[in-house]
């Protein structure tokens, strides 16, 4: 190779490779690796060794951290006094070496209304005997780490607006829910909730009795899924059966041309996965031709072969909660608001034992068939029952912790990011979650969490307003007298130093720039003269953005440039009200609707106030923090 090789260059690119592919810092010290750098140049070999290799890896950490720290201190800043991230924490014990490892992640949405997850830190958790004995709870120390970590990027846990757990009684769950809360001042609530996937997994563990120790609640669902489990063990233990299971399968997909490239595996039920018993029912309803055959050619008797319509209806019974399982878990985006959706429609008809059920068979298309809804007075019995109880797991570990309204640890964010999504503002589902959960008149209940779910909200939005108002009169006191005052800047907004005109950014930049891109018009609003209006010479780069913000000037409101903290909360309570009652209307997401034909698109309510976010310069502001609040840890 002629010329000079970079050798930064390749210990860069080797640190990278060690990162990723898990390779041991000596790899490029082998003999055979150590020829093949010789060829691209003598020198080479040399420079690569496993001290250059672990500077290198360091270096790249460093700029990883700072890259990180700079778009979170981003984020921070344009967040006004909202706290905005949602923490994660997760403690595991390794099974080879029993050592415990602890790792931090936050989650947040950008002023660009983009959704970004960071883990931060991954530890051995091994604390030094003298401080566990120091403290009165083990989860002190988790705080301690946890807010070190958090210094490191310049963050603190008043930063923090939510949090999420699996269970009640473990360090993490005491760290999330009493610790960090406890650190906040009043106005800066850090809510928890639990992993919602955690609990649809126990309760469909519990009803259909596969829970691991214990009494069963369901033996006779255990014992046939047990017979299921039999059937496919038979298979995958036995080289001879697996093999002769395959050909059986190939012949019928031949015979039927279902144009299969291989034959399908039966899958292990593996309790730690998430809704693997479905998957274990799934594959063996769908091979249940071939698998009937392949148990006929062994001579062996095909042990579930009177179950396969029970099987069926137990499957039809766990698919929409399992479904609702992988969807909230495996998802790449935050989706409370989703999964609230869901569990409406589930309380409504899958947990309803008057109700027809749904009946899905996999091995047939659903695209090409009538979908069946089986009367509940035709389903087996064993259905029936399962059915309540698995109505009656998800109230024990659900619907009573969210009728308790009067709990000081009842956490409103589900309420609050719903009350937030456009489509979903009035929160029907509240009547339906408290029916049958709740101590007093379902009605009386359901609008108290109402009311306070609004005033909440309302609470956080007008901190946001106070925190903007003030922040902008300091800085027009500390103008020079001969510069013109300028007004209030909006959550997210920027001044473009180079320009005497302030340009609109971040989420108010409809199509991506904040500058107005070649062949738009560019559209200059008046300037208002009083220092109460929040508009200023915006430039938009599009005449949808212009329609929207000609609507964004509120009347004016008399507010002098030395106003009293008490003048100022009162101001931003106005402008609060104002945004919600125009908010309640729902003319707006109408008109997003009728515009754009996607109600029901994914993110929806980022896309309405990222649209809209002119008009509500504030509950945009809270709907964003509120909707990175994931009901899966």
């Amino acid at each position: 190779m002629e010329g000079p090789v970079d050798a930064r260059f390749w210990q860069l690119h080797m640190a990278r490779l060690c990162i990723k592919q898990l390779l041991p810092l000596s790899f490029a010290e082998g003999d055979d690796f150590k020829f093949m750098l010789s060829r691209i140049s003598p020198a080479l070999p040399s420079s690569l060794h496993s001290r250059a290799i672990c500077i290198s890896i360091f270096e790249l950490y460093q700029a990883t951290k700072e890259t990180m720290r700079t778009e979170i201190a981003h984020a921070q800043k344009a967040s006004k006094a909202l706290p905005m991230f949602h923490l994660n924490v997760e403690l595991w014990t390794s099974k080879i070496t029993s050592n415990k490892y602890l790792a931090i992640r936050i989650s947040y949405v950008n002023p660009q209304f983009q959704y970004k997850s960071h883990i931060l830190a991954v530890r051995e958790h091994n604390p030094p005997q003298v401080l566990v004995r120091n403290v009165e709870h083990a989860s002190d120390i988790l705080l301690i780490w946890v807010s070190g970590v958090l210094s490191e990027f310049n963050l603190a846990p008043i930063d923090l607006l939510s949090s999420t757990t699996d269970a009640r009684s473990d360090d993490v769950f005491h760290l999330c829910s009493e610790a960090i809360p406890a650190t906040n001042r009043a106005e800066h609530k850090t809510y928890w909730d639990l992993c919602l996937p955690h609990i649809l997994n126990r309760a469909l563990a519990g009803a259909f009795g596969i829970n691991e120790g214990g009494r069963s609640l369901n033996p006779e669902a255990r014992a046939i899924l047990k017979r299921v489990q039999v059937i496919v063990q038979a298979i995958n233990r036995s080289s001879n059966n697996k093999t002769l299971f395959e050909e059986v399968q190939a012949a019928e997909q031949e015979a039927m041309m279902t144009g299969l490239a291989s034959a399908l595996r039966l899958v292990h039920d593996a309790p730690q996965r998430w809704a693997a018993t479905l998957q274990l029912l799934e594959r063996v309803l769908r091979l249940w031709n071939s698998l009937r055959l392949a148990f006929s050619q062994l001579c062996q008797p095909f042990a579930i072969d009177s179950d396969h319509e029970q099987l069926i209806e137990l499957y039809s019974l766990m698919e929409p909660t399992a479904h609702l399982i992988r969807a909230s878990q495996n998802g790449s985006r935050p989706g409370g608001v989703s999964a609230v959706v869901v569990l409406y429609w589930l309380r409504r008809s899958v947990l309803q034992d008057s109700k027809p059920l749904l009946i899905v068979d996999p091995a047939q298309d659903s695209s090409s068939i009538e979908p069946e809804f089986r009367p509940a007075d035709r389903l087996q019995p064993l259905t029936v029952s399962t059915r309540k109880l698995l109505l009656l797991a998800l109230k024990e570990r659900f619907f009573e912790g969210y009728a308790d309204i009067a709990s000081a640890k009842r956490s409103y964010m589900l309420d609050m990011s719903t009350y937030l999504h456009p489509a979903y503002r009035k929160q029907p589902y509240i009547e339906v979650f408290l029916d049958g959960v709740c101590g007093g008149d379902v009605e009386t209940a359901a609008a108290a969490i109402r009311r306070e779910t609004k005033a909440r909200v309302r609470e956080m939005a007008i901190e946001c307003a106070r925190a903007v108002l003030e922040g902008s009169l300091a800085e027009s006191a500390a103008a020079p007298a001969s510069a013109p005052a300028h007004t209030p800047l909006l959550p997210h907004q920027s001044i473009d130093e180079q320009d005497t005109r302030q340009t609109l950014h971040g989420p108010h930049a409809l199509r991506g720039s904040a500058a107005t891109p070649k062949g738009s018009r560019p559209v200059l609003l008046a300037r208002p003269q009083a220092v109460s209006s929040f508009w200023d010479d915006y430039v938009y780069d599009s005449d949808d953005a212009m329609a929207i913000a000609a609507q964004a000037t509120p009347a004016t409101l008399s507010m002098p440039p030395n106003a009293s903290p008490r003048s100022i909360l009162q101001y931003a309570r106005d402008l609060v009200d104002r945004e919600l009652e125009r908010y309640s209307s729902g003319e707006d997401y109408f008109n997003m609707v009728r515009d754009m034909g996607s109600p029901l698109e994914k993110d929806a309510a980022l896309m309405f106030w990222e649209r809209y976010s002119p008009i509500y310069p504030y509950l945009s502001a809270v709907a964003r923090d509120l909707w990175l609040h994931s009901l899966r840890r």
